[in-house]
């Protein structure tokens, strides 16, 4: 058996009291951080919390499968994952092998920043249009979709949710404001300009999180707190969405 274990936001505390006692019940837990990070906690304190020995799995040994596979065939398997379990594709692909492969499965759902972003930021969740994810430039390797899926959302007058990239360190709002500005220059489509209205957010799930809304000139030297960071650009916003965003984020 293999049961997918979401992990939540930010610390050890997130886990359920229905996380808890599977991890527990499994004979061998592995667990990976590539697809977010859990700034709050460690490994060591997450072991502590389950009573058990965890392996992280690299992001090619999680999608290669065969390593948790293989062991969910002769035993009760945990995979533990950042947020709520089956949000990220690759764990959608583990899922369907495992079913192939006759092995049974089960979830364990946690909060996923898709609800708890909109949820801080006072902003509609069903307002909300394609979300997409920024990552850093490289040389030869500058894609720019999530440029694209904010002006369709613009024209449909819907918000964006933007992921920032993960890599050896983690983005801040401060370097996605930047490469926003940038891909404008090359675009031109007027989507995010320096008087565009947006929202940072910093280490939410955490009991400090940040919430800081305005333009984009005004916010791109701004401190968002520690990481990880996640980036909202707002469509057109209901009275009560800006209301909150006045009292809560300092628009």
């Amino acid at each position: 058996m293999l049961v997918f274990i979401g992990l939540g936001l930010y610390d050890e505390s997130d886990l359920s009291l229905r996380a808890v006692k599977e991890a527990q019940s499994c004979e061998r837990l592995f667990a990976e951080f590539y697809t977010s990070r859990l700034t709050g906690t460690t490994v060591e304190k997450l072991e502590k919390a389950v009573d058990k020995k965890i392996k992280v799995l690299s992001r090619a040994e999680v999608e290669d499968g065969s390593v948790i596979l293989a062991a969910a065939k002769e035993g009760k398997v945990g995979f533990l994952v950042p947020g709520d379990p089956l949000i990220s594709t690759t764990h959608i692909a583990l899922r369907i092998d495992a079913k192939e492969q006759g092995i049974e499965t089960q979830i364990v759902h946690n909060t996923s920043i898709y609800s708890a972003a909109p949820a801080i930021s006072g902003l509609f969740n069903y307002k909300f249009g394609r979300s997409s994810s920024i990552p850093f430039p490289s040389e030869g390797y500058s894609p720019e979709s999530y440029y694209f899926a904010l002006a369709e959302n613009r024209e449909r007058s819907l918000h964006t949710l933007l992921f920032l990239d993960i890599k050896e360190k983690l983005m801040t709002v401060n370097e996605a404001l930047e490469i926003l500005l940038d891909v404008e220059t090359r675009q031109g489509k007027d989507v995010t300009t320096g008087s565009s209205v947006v929202v940072g957010l910093g280490c939410v799930g955490s009991l400090n999180p940040v919430l800081i809304a305005g333009r984009i000139e005004d916010l791109i030297s701004r401190d968002f707190g520690p990481v990880p960071h996640v980036l909202i650009v707002p469509g057109e916003l209901h009275f009560m969405e800006e209301e909150y965003l006045k009292e809560f984020g300092g628009l």
